[in-house]
C-alpha cells in the first residue's frame, strides 16, 4: 500500500478537527522521515524544541505551544503540567502504533538553578518551561509521525488553515547554506575564571568541598545574523544529543555527551561522566590513572545513593569505560535501576539533578559555591528532555552549548576542580570543550587540539575532570 499523499493527509486532518467534539484533541498522521532542520526553518517564527540522538536513530521536534507552564528548577510544576487535562487521540489508520502510544509529549528544560531569568542571555528562556507542543514530529528508525494538538471550540473553524500549515511542513526543504558571517570572539576575561578556580581550591583545602565544577563563557559577535539551524548542522554529536530550544529571538543549541536519565516503564538508565582527556593524546592514561578513578568514583556513588533513596534496585558497571565525544574522551560508568511503581520521571529529575559531574560534592556546599562565585548559569548544565504519554522520559544535561541571538552568541563550558587542579590547565580544558561549538559558529579554531599547546598542557596535569 502506498503512503498517503500530503493532500490526503491534509484532508484527514481537516476532517478530524472539523468533527472534533473533545475539549482537547491530538491528531496523529503517518509521514516519511523528514528533515528536522528544514521543518525548523519552515516554522522559524514559532517557538520550537528539537532533540536528536543519532546513535539511537531517534528525533523529536516540537513546534509552537498548546499549553505551557513556567518552571523554577523544581519538579512539582513539571509533574502538574504533565498531568493536565488528557487529550483524545485520533490516529490515522496508517500511523505507526509504537509512535502513537507515546503521544502527546511534554518537552521541558530549566536552568541549572533558578535566578537567571533577568540575566543576559537568558531573558527569553526564563528559568524554565514545560510545553505541550502544537505540532510534534517524532521519528524512530525508519518510522515517523506528525501530530497536531488543539483544544477549545474555535479550532474546527480553523481546520483549513491548519491543513495549509501541514502541507507547508511536509513540503519543507532546507535552504541553500549561506556563507558564514565573519566573527570576532571575546573570551570574557579568562582571569575571572582563573580566580574562580583558585577560590574553589581554597575552599577544598579548607575542607568545605571535595570537588566543584566551575564554568565560564565566551562571546562571539558576527558581522551578520547567525543562523542557528546552520550552526547546528555543523555541530556533530555521533554519540550524544544535539538539541535546539528556540524562544522568540533567542535560540539555545548544543551537542551534549551526558544523559541525566532515561526512564522506560519501571527501568531507569543513567551514567556517570567524570574524567577528561583530549582525543588522540593520553586516552589510555585516563583508565590507568588512580587519581582519575578516585575522582570518578564519587559521581557514581552519589547517583547510586540517590536512586536507592527512591527505593530503586541499582546495578552499575564494575569499572568505567572510555567515552569519545567530539574532540575529547571521558570516563563513563553506566548505571541502571529497577524503580518502584510510584516513582515518576519528575521524582527522578528531582533526585538526580545536579549530579556531581556538573555541580560537585558535597551537593549543598557545591551549589552554594556556584551561586556565590559565578554569574547565573542559566540553562547551561540544566536538564532538558521530554516525557511521553506513557510516563516514559528521556532527559539530558545541557552541556557544550551556546545561546544565539541575532549576530551574537554566548558559548559555555566548565570543568571539575579538585585540590590538585592547575588553574591554567583548567582554562585549557574549557577551550577544548568550547572548540567544536566555536568552529560551528565560524571561529577559526585549529582542528588538531590534541596536538595543540592547550591540550598538551591539560593532559600533563593527569587529574580528573567532570564532563561539563
Amino acid at each position: 500500500m502506498s503512503a498517503p499523499t500530503p493532500r490526503a493527509l491534509a484532508a484527514y486532518l481537516t476532517s478530524a478537527i472539523s468533527e472534533s467534539r473533545a475539549e482537547a484533541e491530538l491528531v496523529v498522521l503517518p509521514v516519511p522521515r523528514l528533515d528536522p532542520l528544514a521543518l525548523l526553518r519552515a516554522a522559524r517564527k514559532g517557538d520550537a524544541w528539537w532533540l536528536e540522538r543519532a546513535d539511537e536513530d531517534e528525533s523529536l521536534l516540537a513546534i509552537g505551544e498548546l499549553r505551557a507552564t513556567a518552571l523554577a528548577g523544581t519538579s512539582a510544576a513539571l509533574s502538574a503540567h504533565h498531568a493536565t487535562r488528557p487529550m483524545r487521540v485520533t490516529a490515522h489508520p496508517d500511523a505507526e502504533a509504537s509512535l502513537v502510544e507515546r503521544l502527546p509529549v511534554t518537552v521541558f528544560g530549566h536552568a541549572f538553578a533558578s535566578g537567571a531569568s533577568e540575566e543576559d542571555p537568558w531573558r527569553h528562556h526564563q528559568d524554565g518551561r514545560a510545553v505541550t507542543p502544537r505540532w510534534t514530529y517524532l521519528a524512530r528508525g525508519d518510522r515517523a509521525a506528525l501530530a497536531f494538538a488543539c483544544e477549545g471550540p474555535s479550532w474546527p473553524g480553523r481546520a483549513a488553515l491548519i491543513a495549509s500549515e501541514l502541507e507547508m511542513l511536509l513540503a519543507a526543504t532546507r535552504a541553500p547554506r549561506a556563507s558564514r558571517p565573519g566573527v570576532v570572539i571575546d573570551p570574557w576575561s579568562p582571569g575571572e575564571f582563573l580566580e574562580r578556580v583558585e577560590s574553589a581550591r581554597s575552599a577544598i583545602r579548607r575542607g568545605e568541598l571535595t570537588k566543584v565544577v566551575c564554568s565560564r563563557r565566551a562571546s562571539v559577535t558576527a558581522d551578520g545574523d547567525l543562523e542557528p539551524e546552520e550552526v547546528l548542522a555543523r555541530l556533530s554529536a555521533p554519540s550524544g544529543l544535539r538539541f535546539l530550544v528556540r524562544r522568540g529571538s533567542s535560540t539555545l543549541i548544543g551537542a551534549t555527551p551526558e544523559r541525566l536519565f532515561r526512564k522506560t516503564g519501571l527501568r531507569a538508565q543513567t551514567e556517570a561522566l567524570a574524567g577528561t582527556r583530549a582525543q588522540g593524546s593520553s586516552e589510555q592514561a585516563l583508565l590507568a590513572s588512580a587519581k582519575d578513578q578516585a575522582e570518578h568514583a564519587p559521581v557514581v556513588e552519589a547517583i547510586v545513593e540517590r536512586l536507592e533513596r527512591l527505593g530503586a534496585r541499582v546495578s552499575r558497571e564494575a569499572s568505567p569505560e572510555l567515552r569519545r565525544v567530539a574532540n575529547v574522551v571521558h570516563l563513563r560508568t553506566a548505571i541502571e535501576a529497577a524503580l518502584p511503581e510510584q516513582v515518576e520521571a519528575s521524582a527522578l529529575l528531582a533526585a538526580l539533578h545536579p549530579t556531581p559531574a556538573v555541580g560537585g560534592t558535597p551537593r549543598a556546599a557545591a551549589e552554594a559555591f556556584v551561586r556565590a562565585n559565578e554569574p547565573p548559569r542559566g540553562w547551561y548544565a540544566g536538564p532538558l528532555g521530554w516525557i511521553d504519554a506513557r510516563g516514559d522520559a528521556d532527559v539530558h544535561v545541557m552541556l557544550r552549548c551556546a545561546v544565539i541571538r541575532g549576530a551574537r552568541a554566548w558559548v559555555f563550558a566548565g570543568g571539575g576542580i579538585v585540590a590538585s587542579s592547575d588553574p591554567s590547565a583548567e582554562l585549557a580544558e574549557t577551550e577544548l570543550k568550547m572548540a567544536p561549538m566555536l568552529r560551528a559558529l565560524g571561529v577559526p579554531v585549529p582542528r588538531d587540539e590534541a596536538r595543540g599547546h592547550e591540550a598538551h598542557r591539560y593532559d600533563a596535569t593527569h587529574r580528573a575532570e567532570s564532563g561539563a
